[in-house]
């Protein structure tokens, strides 16, 4: 994605290039006009027309020039951005996987059996299956029958 939005920014100085080379050669046909209607009284309307093709022509380009200034700098925001927030995703999924990988080991444990000594005291209202430890599981039953 990166790759692909810093070609079409070098695209873009291109497509200014020639939208500038536009604007010329309409400011270019509206002096010539301009130069006509100092000649020639008759036939104004095909002048009119003419004129107006060439102004439209002009505005035109001016427009398409300030479209892709304004998306070039759009493209050096965005592109910051994507690489910043690259960076925040790239750390979001270290954690991610940092956790994964602690649960598949603590739940690996648990399967085995091989739970390292606790030093917690399971009360009643805490769940034996959340907490799972059989040699605390037996020592509590232990102590359970003989104050009984």
């Amino acid at each position: 994605m990166i790759k692909s939005l810093e070609e079409r920014r070098k695209e873009i100085s291109a497509k200014t290039v020639q939208r500038e080379r536009d604007v010329k050669a309409a400011r270019d046909n509206i002096e010539e006009v301009n130069q006509q209607w100092a000649k020639a009284w008759f036939g104004k309307d095909n002048l009119l027309d003419l004129q107006a093709g060439n102004l439209r022509d002009l505005y035109i380009a001016r427009t398409w020039i300030e479209a892709l200034a304004f998306s070039e700098k759009l493209m050096d925001v965005l592109l910051e951005e994507i690489r910043l927030f690259h960076l925040d995703l790239s750390k979001c999924m270290n954690i991610v996987s940092k956790a994964i990988e602690e649960f598949n080991t603590l739940l690996a444990q648990r399967i085995r059996d091989e739970i390292q000594a606790d030093t917690r005291v399971l009360t009643q209202k805490q769940t034996l299956l959340a907490f799972f430890m059989p040699d605390q599981c037996r020592k509590s039953e232990a102590e359970k029958w003989f104050f009984d």
